[in-house]
């Protein structure tokens, strides 16, 4: 059975698709650009450590991709580009399983302390911490599934918009006229062409 997704014409059914889409776009890269520069800070601190420059390292590289595919979609906005907004989308796809297996650690250590610890204190800090975080991350999910909703009904207007041309299969163009005696004239462009030249030698 094929599942039919949705397809968006307004952003938050008020604003338009695409314009939303790039604003989109540019507040994603100037987040990702400060998370870029605080990681970059942080990596140079960390001289001694060499597991958190390890670390450090690998986030400063997922952020420069980030950085990377985010100025790839505000092109591909801009211009109305299919092949651009492509690649975000699929990088989008994956960037939402990839919080959604994020999710899945909260949930284990959340069902853990709370079998754990006995401290009806020390439980509820530990419970708050773990939901605010969960909660955190499900409104991520939920936003990035709703950006990748956005992107691909994009992508299916500009496919669609694409697709009308016009193709002449007739090799020669010809005329038919129908005289008062019943007599059925038909002339072709090339024949005249051809009467024109004659003349003209």
């Amino acid at each position: 059975m094929r599942l039919e997704l949705p397809e968006c014409k307004r952003c938050c059914f008020c604003l338009p698709l695409r314009h939303s889409l790039i604003t989109w776009g540019y507040i994603r890269l100037v987040i990702s650009v400060f998370n870029c520069i605080n990681l970059l800070v942080l990596f140079y601190r960390m001289i001694e450590s060499l597991d958190l420059r390890l670390l450090f390292g690998f986030l400063i590289i997922c952020t420069l991709t980030d950085i990377v595919l985010n100025a790839m979609f505000i092109i591909g906005g801009h211009r109305k580009n299919p092949k651009l907004l492509k690649a975000y989308y699929v990088y989008s796809c994956v960037l939402c399983v990839l919080t959604t297996l994020t999710l899945m650690p909260y949930i284990y250590a959340l069902c853990t302390y709370m079998q754990i610890v006995s401290d009806i204190k020390v439980m509820f800090y530990v419970y708050t911490y773990y939901t605010m975080n969960a909660m955190v991350l499900v409104s991520l999910i939920l936003t990035q599934i709703y950006i990748t909703l956005l992107v691909r009904s994009e992508m299916v207007k500009l496919r669609n918009n694409c697709e009308f041309r016009f193709q002449n299969l007739t090799p020669e163009p010809q005329c038919t006229m129908k005289c008062e005696h019943s007599v059925t004239c038909e002339d072709q462009v090339t024949s005249e062409r051809n009467d024109a030249e004659k003349g003209t030698e």
